[in-house]
C-alpha cells in the first residue's frame, strides 16, 4: 500500500471519528486509525493511553504482533513508562533507538515489549490538561522518523482530544438531563391539559387528547423535555408517569367519551406498558403513536398489543403514516383512529397525492371502523368545509383549546 493510499485512509478515519457519537461507534474506527497511523510512520504497534490516578492505562490499541503481550486495559505507573516526558504536555517524545538511552532513562517496559524505537505524543484537552498519549512502538531502531510524521501523529492526537472532549461534554449534559428528567418524573412536575375531539355533525365532544406542559424552570419546553428523556433513555418512564396520571380523568369524563394519550414506539413495546394496561378498562382509551415508524414496526406494535386491542384498546395514527398503513393492511392491521391535518384536507382538490389519501381513508372507513379525525381546525370556514365534505370528527382551537381537567370536564362533558 503506497503512502498516498495510506494518507487517504487516514483522512477517511479522521472524518469517521469526527462523526462518531458514542464509544461503541468510535472504538473500531480508532483501532483502524491506529493501524493506519502505524503504517504511515513505519511502527509496529500504536496505542492511545489515558492517565488516571498516577497510572497509564492503554485505552485503544492496534497490535498485530501476537508475540507482544500488550492489550487494551494494560496499566502501569506513569513513571515506569516511556510516556513520562510527554506526560508533561510540553513535548512529543521521540526515541530513535532505545539502546542509546542513558541508563537513568531506561525503564523495564523496553524489554517487556521489545521496544527498539518509540514515538509518544501528548493528548491535551482544553480546560482539562493532559489526558494521555498516543504511543507508537517499533521493534527495530527507526532513524528515519521525520518532522512531518510527528506532525501527522500530533494531528491525530488533536482530533482525538476534540472527540474526547465532545464525549465528556455529552456525558455531563446527559448527567444534568438525567437529573432533570428524574426530578420531573419523581415529583410529577408537569401539568396535563385536555383538548376536546368533536363529532361536528352532532356538536358534541366525544373524547379528549391529553397534552403535557412542564412547569419546572429547567424543563418548561415540552419538546426539549421529551428530547432530553429520549437522550437519557427515560422516555418510557416519563410517558408512563404522564399516562398513569391522565387515566384518572376517565372518572370525570362522560361515559361515551374516550381519552387519547401519546406514546412513543419505545414505550409501546415496553413490558411496563403491559403492566399498566392490565389494570385499566381499555374500551375508552386511545393510544396515539407520536413518532415516525415503518410498516414492520407498526405490525410489531399491533402484535405486541394484540391482547389489549381485542379488549377494546384503540390505536391512532397520523396521516403521515398512510403508506405504512397500506402495507399493514396486507397483514389485516388497521388503525382505529386516523388523524389528518386540515391543511392537507383543504388542498386535496389540487394535489393528486392528497386525493389518493382521502380515497384511501374513505376506503378504510367503509371496510372497517376507522374514524377519521381532521385536526388543526382553526377557523369557522374550515369547520364548514369539513361539514360540507361529510367529515364527522375534528379537533382544533376553533372547536376547543386544551384545558385543565376541571375546565374541560365542566365545558365539554
Amino acid at each position: 500500500m503506497n503512502i498516498e493510499t495510506i494518507s487517504n485512509e487516514l483522512n477517511t478515519h479522521k472524518l469517521l471519528l469526527a462523526n462518531a457519537k458514542t464509544e461503541e461507534q468510535a472504538r473500531p474506527i480508532l483501532i483502524s486509525l491506529l493501524r493506519t497511523l502505524a503504517n504511515i510512520v513505519f511502527f509496529d504497534v500504536a496505542f492511545i493511553s489515558r492517565f488516571e490516578g498516577g497510572r497509564r492505562v492503554i485505552e485503544y490499541l492496534n497490535n498485530d504482533n501476537e508475540a507482544i503481550d500488550l492489550v487494551a486495559g494494560y496499566s502501569d505507573l506513569i513513571e515506569n513508562s516511556l510516556c513520562l516526558r510527554a506526560a508533561s504536555g510540553r513535548v512529543s517524545d521521540v526515541i530513535f533507538d532505545t539502546s542509546h538511552l542513558p541508563s537513568n532513562e531506561y525503564v523495564e517496559v523496553i524489554d517487556t515489549f521489545n521496544i527498539s524505537s518509540y514515538l509518544c505524543v501528548p493528548i491535551i484537552i482544553d480546560q482539562i490538561g493532559v489526558y494521555g498519549t498516543i504511543g507508537l512502538i517499533g521493534h527495530k531502531p527507526n532513524w528515519d522518523i521525520t518532522e512531518e510524521q510527528i506532525k501527522t501523529v500530533e494531528s491525530v492526537a488533536q482530533l482525538f482530544a476534540f472527540w474526547k472532549k465532545d464525549q465528556i461534554t455529552r456525558r455531563e449534559q446527559n448527567s444534568s438531563a438525567h437529573k432533570i428528567v428524574n426530578k420531573v418524573i419523581n415529583n410529577s412536575q408537569f401539568e396535563l391539559y385536555y383538548q376536546p375531539i368533536f363529532d361536528i355533525q352532532k356538536s358534541r365532544a366525544i373524547g379528549f387528547e391529553c397534552l403535557t406542559r412542564f412547569f419546572d424552570a429547567e424543563s418548561n419546553n415540552t419538546e426539549c423535555m421529551f428530547n432530553n428523556a429520549r437522550g437519557v433513555k427515560l422516555t418510557t418512564e416519563l410517558e408512563l408517569k404522564i399516562m398513569k396520571t391522565a387515566l384518572v380523568s376517565l372518572d370525570y369524563f362522560g361515559e361515551y367519551q374516550f381519552l387519547s394519550v401519546n406514546l412513543s414506539h419505545e414505550t409501546l413495546l415496553s413490558e411496563k406498558l403491559n403492566e399498566l394496561l392490565n389494570n385499566i378498562t381499555l374500551n375508552r382509551l386511545v393510544i396515539e403513536i407520536n413518532d415516525d415508524i415503518n410498516a414492520s414496526s407498526y405490525i410489531q406494535i399491533c402484535k405486541k398489543l394484540n391482547t389489549f386491542l381485542s379488549k377494546g384498546l384503540r390505536i391512532c395514527l397520523e396521516d403521515r403514516s398512510l403508506s405504512l398503513i397500506r402495507q399493514g393492511r396486507q397483514n389485516y392491521i388497521d388503525p382505529d383512529v386516523l388523524k389528518l391535518t386540515f391543511d392537507n384536507f383543504k388542498k386535496n382538490e389540487s394535489c393528486e397525492l392528497l386525493k389518493w389519501r382521502l380515497n384511501f381513508i374513505h376506503s378504510l372507513s367503509e371496510s372497517s371502523a376507522v374514524r377519521l379525525v381532521v385536526q388543526h381546525v382553526e377557523k369557522d370556514e374550515q369547520l364548514n368545509t369539513l361539514i360540507k365534505n361529510g367529515i364527522r370528527f375534528a379537533q382544533g382551537f376553533h372547536l376547543g383549546k386544551p384545558e385543565s381537567l376541571i375546565k374541560a370536564t365542566y365545558e365539554y362533558s
